[in-house]
């Protein structure tokens, strides 16, 4: 996510003055959040709108992983070439 303002006119919707209430700012902000309360955690992902739109133009989202070499690539170096992107699991 890019740096984003979100402006907040009433405080103690978002705060309590020690926490962040992360589903009132996934709200605000238009992001998905998944909160596993036993382990404490929660987790913000991007907005929906973004998903939906790269969904619908079937554009692959920019990432870098290391080739056989160690060498890191990423996807974007290929920009103007088609390319094939397989992944395999074992499970």
């Amino acid at each position: 996510i890019d740096e984003i303002c979100v402006p907040v006119r009433d405080s103690s919707t978002l705060t309590d003055g020690k926490n962040i209430d992360l589903v009132e700012f996934a709200r605000l902000t238009n992001q998905n959040i998944v909160i596993d309360q036993q382990r404490r955690i929660a987790a913000l992902g991007e907005h929906a709108d973004s998903r939906s739109q790269s969904m619908a133009t079937l554009d692959a989202p920019d990432f870098t992983l290391p080739d056989v070499h160690g060498r890191q690539v990423s996807f974007s170096d290929f920009n103007r070439r088609k390319r094939l992107l397989l992944a395999w699991s074992s499970w």
